[in-house]
């Protein structure tokens, strides 16, 4: 049950950074919160429809948890990605 979740977390915060790195190729000049904002409500939204397909489908379940697990990932995964921006200096442009 914990692997399943770790899973979720694991593939949906990689969803999200693909999500804000798609987000930087359609608008560079946005700044990097709002792209990763992106990433992270796009990843959290997919998950929400995911599971509430699954809930319409006769051979699956929808389980609430793994909606919980996908939107941690993803914040988790913007998290990192803000904190090593943060931390490492940005290169002048010249």
């Amino acid at each position: 049950m914990a692997t399943d979740k770790l899973l979720h977390a694991l593939a949906f915060g990689g969803l999200a950074l693909l999500l804000a790195r798609a987000a930087h190729w359609r608008r560079p000049e946005a700044i990097l919160s709002r792209k990763l904002w992106f990433g992270a409500l796009g990843a959290s939204a997919l998950g929400l429809l995911l599971e509430l397909c699954q809930a319409l489908t006769e051979y699956r379940s929808a389980d609430p948890w793994d909606w919980i697990a996908d939107t941690v990932g993803a914040l988790l995964a913007i998290g990192v990605v803000s904190l090593l921006f943060a931390w490492v200096p940005r290169r002048a442009h010249g």
